[in-house]
């Protein structure tokens, strides 16, 4: 059971009084001891790992372009560019040139970092970062000790190797193309979600209270990168990191600020 930082000190401080450890009564040497307590917790804590999984998309996006426009990449037949393209990699099969998004335009246009694309020529959309369809940026979590697996399609797991020129680049151990083209039994949405096992350091809370509700009615959209919390305690710091769930959602968040 996930306990806040001064239930762990107040069950150290019972263990220690139980062993016999505490034969004085003086506050400082119990805090030491304490503490030293928790400090030893704090590094076994890193050969038992909290785990947490993070969810990530494959890119994997081809077209061809379907009209030259300078600086940009226009493919009047797919229809398939979004506003958070931006900073993903397009790779022009046809001359061997990359380019990075820039500025979202349009479902048909997306403008380019160099002029790498004419009509006619193909092209593939990749991860930020990444030069081939299997890889992944996971330069958004930056307190893991190590990626253990990663799943794809989801209840497939892969082993993952991080690319030597950059770290923040995993590559799936898998032995064929990824393809979000392709449509779920459900027929509702592509074949996108990876799901990423990371081993990270075991946290305890500042907060006295762990248990808060989401202040707005109607919710949260999909994507929502903050919200408002009522119930909580009435001061004190959420911390960054401080991992949390919500009722009925799936996933582990964490707070980035």
């Amino acid at each position: 059971m996930a306990q806040t930082y001064a239930q762990l000190k107040a069950s150290a401080e019972d263990i220690l009084d139980t062993i016999g450890t505490d034969v004085v009564s003086d506050a400082v040497l119990e805090t030491m001891q304490t503490d030293a307590f928790i400090e030893g917790l704090r590094l076994l804590g890193e050969y038992v790992p909290h785990i947490v999984t993070v969810p990530y998309t494959i890119e994997s996006r081809t077209g061809t372009a379907s009209s030259t426009l300078a600086n940009n990449l226009v493919d009047a037949t797919e229809d398939q560019f979004l506003s958070t393209d931006v900073g993903k990699v397009v790779y022009n099969t046809t001359d061997k040139t990359w380019a990075e998004i820039k500025t979202y335009t349009s479902e048909t246009t997306v403008v380019l970092s160099k002029d790498i694309m004419a009509s006619g020529e193909k092209y593939e959309i990749y991860n930020t970062e990444c030069f081939n369809s299997k890889q992944i940026n996971i330069s958004d979590v930056t307190d893991y000790l190590w990626v253990i697996k990663a799943e794809y399609p989801l209840g497939y797991p892969r082993n993952v190797k991080h690319i030597s020129r950059n770290p923040d680049i995993i590559e799936l151990g898998i032995d064929f193309e990824p393809d979000d083209s392709k449509v779920l039994s459900s027929g509702t949405q592509p074949d996108t979600e990876v799901l990423v096992y990371f081993a990270k350091r075991q946290k305890l809370s500042q907060l006295t209270d762990t248990a808060a509700a989401v202040n707005l009615l109607a919710g949260y959209a999909a994507g929502s990168t903050s919200i408002i919390l009522d119930a909580l305690q009435a001061s004190g710091t959420i911390e960054q990191d401080q991992e949390f769930t919500i009722a009925n959602v799936r996933g582990i968040y964490t707070v980035t600020a």
